[in-house]
């Protein structure tokens, strides 16, 4: 598993990318639950999924003018890239 930001991680199957986030509750097995967001064929659909998210997220919970949210989404875009080993991952 990949942590992220925001507390979102990337997750992986046989088949797919997951992005999840881990919930404070615990299982039978007292593990965190994860909860499953969406799922991708690629790293990079499953980030540029994020992006949106993140976006909408902040869209919703406050009121922007057009310039704090391409500040936003700036600052999410360079808080992705700035991921460590990321670059690594996605080749």
């Amino acid at each position: 598993m990949i942590k992220l930001i925001n507390g979102y991680f990337a997750d992986a199957d046989s088949q797919q990318f997951i992005l999840c986030t881990i919930s404070d509750k615990l299982d039978k097995k007292d593990k965190p639950i994860k909860n499953n967001v969406g799922y991708f064929t690629t790293l990079s659909a499953l980030l540029k999924s994020l992006h949106t998210r993140l976006i909408r997220e902040k869209v919703k919970l406050i009121d922007l003018d057009l310039n704090e949210c391409m500040a936003f989404m700036d600052e999410i875009a360079t808080r992705l890239e700035n991921i460590p080993n990321l670059e690594e991952l996605q080749k």
